[in-house]
């Protein structure tokens, strides 16, 4: 048997054998789905015990290379829709057995929060359309430094919003907002100056 051969079937039973791992072990097809962060949080959960998480799916709408904001809009909710159905079944079933205390579906970044034990998360990191699971964490608002522009937030990238001002040409620019909120900070650096009071209240 000469060394191409012999290379030959050793590749063919290292594929049998990578076939064989993902048939019979379902976390092997998990890797880099859960965060490590999240993993850490899961190993020290008791049983039964619950954690929320975000959980992000792989497809998401280009929505630069769709024209119009109706058909934009309309891509958004349809790709949520086909994308999460067999993850949103399943979660409802565990919600029956008390695996899942509660789930939300977000259509404008395609994603989902829940809140469930380790058991369904690890479920949910072998399903097929999945990018990433993640911690559902409290994000702590900065103080106002006064007199300083702050560099945008996290969240601005995160809800997609410059796709949002490119693709839709929608940037805010006269555009009233009606508030009946009194805990409006009105010398607030983004609203100081911006503000009207109509007396309504």
């Amino acid at each position: 048997m000469n060394l191409l051969k012999k290379n030959n079937i050793n590749l063919q039973i290292f594929i049998l054998l990578l076939a064989i791992c993902w048939a019979f072990f379902p976390t092997f097809s998990r890797a880099g789905t859960i965060t490590s962060e999240l993993q850490a949080q899961l190993d020290t959960l008791s049983p039964g015990e619950k954690i929320s998480v975000i959980v992000t799916m792989s497809e998401q709408v280009n929505l630069t290379a769709i024209a119009g904001k109706p058909a934009k809009l309309r891509a958004l909710r349809q790709t949520a829709q086909e994308t999460q159905v067999q993850p949103l079944e399943y979660l409802e079933e565990q919600r029956q057995v008390d695996k899942v205390e509660k789930y939300r579906s977000f259509w404008i970044i395609n994603c989902f929060a829940v809140t469930a034990t380790s058991e369904v998360i690890q479920a949910l990191a072998t399903m097929p359309g999945i990018e990433k699971i993640d911690v559902d964490r409290k994000i702590q608002i900065p103080p106002v430094t006064e007199g300083r522009i702050q560099s945008p937030q996290w969240n601005i990238d995160k809800v997609r919003a410059p796709e949002v001002w490119n693709g839709f040409g929608i940037d805010g620019s006269g555009v009233l907002i009606g508030s009946i909120d009194t805990g409006v900070d009105s010398i607030h650096p983004d609203l100081a100056g911006r503000m009207r009071n109509d007396g309504l209240c």
